[in-house]
């Protein structure tokens, strides 16, 4: 049974722990100072490099946390046996929506921290487990026509299928003022872009 002083440092670390997600996730690495995250828990600045030893070590902390889920339920579908490649794509597509719409800052944590901090998605196991168009290529190679596969650019796909996810999702803002929509309609637009995006990945594969 854990004693007062066990309670009290475990709430402390979580303290941190959730004002550092929320600095970090918003304001990036760079934007982000150990004195802001010990203001935001209402902890000195101290106690922060106890917990933590460094702010390079607590933004470690807090992108694994932030990412982990993403990263693991991409990594199940892209090596998933037994899948057509139909019900991967479909898979692919409506998970990465799903996590991207349910963690609206998560798109834009991920596109700012690839750009000032790519070591940190230079790990093998995050590289293999986003390779989407690969997994696609290469377990599904019999569902596609040998002349197609020839003439498919692996990186060209990997950068379609990325684009065409991501970018209505960051740029949800901009749509949501251009075309006057509320929340409901956003959705209802996000959920129908989910078919509209597997059937152009399939269309382009089997053509």
């Amino acid at each position: 049974m854990k004693g007062q002083k066990d309670i009290e440092k475990d709430n402390t670390e979580l303290k941190i722990r959730l004002a550092a997600k929320e600095l970090f996730t918003a304001k990036g690495f760079k934007g982000t100072t150990v004195r802001d995250v010990a203001k935001k828990a209402d902890v000195n600045i101290a106690l922060v490099n106890y917990y933590f030893r460094s702010k390079e070590k607590l933004f470690k902390a807090i992108f694994e946390e932030n990412t982990k889920e993403y990263f693991l339920l991409i990594q199940d579908i892209v090596q998933s046996e037994g899948l057509t490649l139909e019900e991967r794509i479909k898979r692919y597509v409506s998970t990465v929506m799903d996590q991207l719409v349910q963690n609206p800052q998560l798109p834009m944590f991920i596109l700012q921290e690839m750009h000032q901090n790519p070591e940190l998605f230079l790990d093998k196991k995050r590289m293999d487990c986003t390779r989407i168009a690969q997994s696609l290529l290469t377990r599904h190679k019999d569902e596609i026509s040998p002349e197609k596969l020839s003439n498919i650019d692996v990186i060209q796909l990997e950068a379609s299928i990325s684009s065409l996810i991501v970018f209505p999702l960051v740029s949800k803002v901009i749509m949501m003022k251009v075309h006057d929509l509320d929340e409901a309609e956003y959705h209802n637009l996000m959920e129908q872009r989910k078919e509209i995006i597997t059937d152009m990945i399939i269309s382009y594969l089997k053509s």
